[in-house]
């Protein structure tokens, strides 16, 4: 007898395979997947691309809807020889997958939802509690399924892969290799204004408006020797990392916070919490200033670290202090963390969220040399970190308007004093939309809508879709001439020789 049921799944599976490699389609069609998890994750990818809330934190894994990777977790693939190495790397995918699914369960539309439930065939009166719990259990079905077959290893590591954020098809119609010159030569005087700014004393810096320090509210906590300590004690998974409790995170995040000394002329200097406003479109509300933080992974001298980002947006990138064809609604800076075995930073770098001006202030005595890269401009080191960092904080100093880093260094603030909270990135991924729903800040090209800026109509031969527009974590190129981004795990490594 034609078990027609089994067609159908096998027929589906071949078609999430799509390009998928060979030994990949071979591995999915003997799958023996349960045909309602294959029905339901089909269901709901088709909701959730309809709807337009796809979260492109991650990258999708064809053929393996349970699983999603970043830059640094597609790099481990090369690395994972063990078994128990293998299911390290697997769980990290696993709840990668989650995290990203869960805001677009979050984010929704109700009649999507009740859509899904229908063409899935579950309950009458869905919730999305009720959706939530399915995509855990088929997650796990399917999981438990793939994972006792001998190929598993083999094929996800064919499969894995992160796409870059660059365009050719942009670059070709730009000429690049021509249009690379002018764009090197103005990148290159930005670059010597970055390095004059830096040689400068913060009395030196002209100020616009008034001086703004925002710090972190509450700031007592762990001393940095004990949360050096702790760290220190910490044991190391398979892939080599060292095993951060929540309580751990939350010491880490909050020793390190920055203090961001801002030349306030008017609202666009102003650094607040993001909202969705009843016209549908993104605001910043400055009365209540918060940074959103998240952790991420590089390699130092090969070795797996983790980073600490610190997120804050302003309402605009307004003013005559910025140049016109930069000006838009929305701007933000990141500024990164990145912690050596000790727990201690070995690297600052920050850039504007949109991806540019994208710089590096390594800790002095760890570095060796900067190297030379073929084509591309080599690191872009202002400073050095602070050598009083971080027994005394880190300050920031931010021009008005433009929104650049004008010095850093490590001490007390300067001007009127307001403080910020900490809130996990996560929350900027499913915000309350008008209509009683949730919507991310980003949609689902990873792009803040509303904060496009006028430049990609004469700097797309860089190959950066909507240059200049305020961009979700994971979608940060970062250089016009040759490729890089902020996520790269290899970032530092290939930019600095070490001690």
């Amino acid at each position: 007898m034609i078990d027609i049921k089994r067609i159908v799944v096998i027929s589906l599976l071949v078609a999430l395979s799509g390009c998928a490699p060979s030994a990949t389609k071979v591995f999915l069609n003997e799958s023996g997947r349960s045909s309602d998890a294959v029905f339901f994750f089909k269901h709901l990818d088709q909701s959730v691309d309809r709807d337009g809330v796809v979260n492109r934190r991650v990258t999708r894994i064809e053929g393996f809807p349970y699983l999603a990777a970043n830059r640094f977790l597609a790099s481990v693939k090369s690395r994972v020889q063990t078994k128990e190495a293998f299911n390290t790397w697997i769980d990290r995918l696993a709840e990668l997958s989650l995290e990203s699914r869960y805001s677009e369960v979050m984010n929704l539309s109700a009649d999507e939802i009740k859509r899904l439930h229908r063409e899935t065939g579950m309950i009458d009166e869905p919730t999305r509690e009720d959706l939530w719990e399915s995509v855990k259990k088929y997650a796990l079905l399917m999981r438990e399924k793939d994972q006792v077959r001998k190929n598993y290893m083999s094929v996800l590591k064919e499969v894995i892969e992160v796409p870059d954020d660059y365009s050719m098809t942009l670059r070709i119609l730009g000429v690049y290799p021509i249009a690379a010159l002018p764009i090197a030569y103005v990148s290159d005087g930005f670059f010597d204004t970055l390095r004059e700014w830096q040689k400068m004393s913060p009395g030196e810096h002209e100020i616009l408006g008034e001086l703004t320090t925002y710090q972190l509210r509450n700031s007592e906590g762990p001393s940095l020797e004990e949360v050096s300590r702790r760290y220190q004690a910490l044991e190391q998974d398979k892939l080599g990392l060292p095993v951060l409790d929540e309580a751990l995170r939350s010491d880490l995040v909050r020793a390190y916070a920055p203090l961001i000394v801002q030349d306030s002329v008017d609202h666009y200097d102003r650094i607040g919490s993001v909202f969705w406003q009843e016209n549908r479109s993104l605001g910043i509300n400055p009365d209540n200033p918060v940074i959103y933080f998240y952790f991420s992974n590089a390699y130092y001298n090969g070795n797996p670290v983790w980073q600490i980002n610190y997120v804050f947006w302003y309402s605009g990138r307004l003013g005559d202090n910025a140049p016109w064809f930069e000006h838009g609604m929305i701007d933000g800076v990141t500024f990164r963390v990145s912690l050596d075995s000790n727990g201690k930073p070995f690297m600052q770098d920050l850039m504007n969220n949109c991806g540019c001006s994208h710089q590096f202030y390594p800790r002095k005595n760890n570095v060796a040399g900067i190297k030379k890269r073929s084509m591309m401009f080599d690191a872009l080191v202002p400073a050095w970190m602070p050598e009083e960092y971080p027994e005394n904080p880190m300050q920031i100093r931010i021009n008005s308007g433009w929104h650049q880093v004008q010095h850093i260094g490590a001490g007390p603030g300067a001007g009127k004093s307001k403080s910020y909270d900490l809130i996990p990135y996560e929350e900027l991924e499913s915000l309350p939309f008008p209509g009683e729903e949730r919507r991310s800040m980003f949609n689902d090209e990873g792009i803040a809508p509303g904060s496009e800026r006028i430049e990609p109509y004469f700097m797309f031969s860089g190959g950066i879709r909507e240059i200049g527009a305020m961009r979700q974590r994971g979608h940060h190129p970062i250089a016009m001439i040759g490729r890089s981004h902020f996520d790269d795990p290899f970032l530092f490594d290939l930019h600095f020789i070490w001690q």
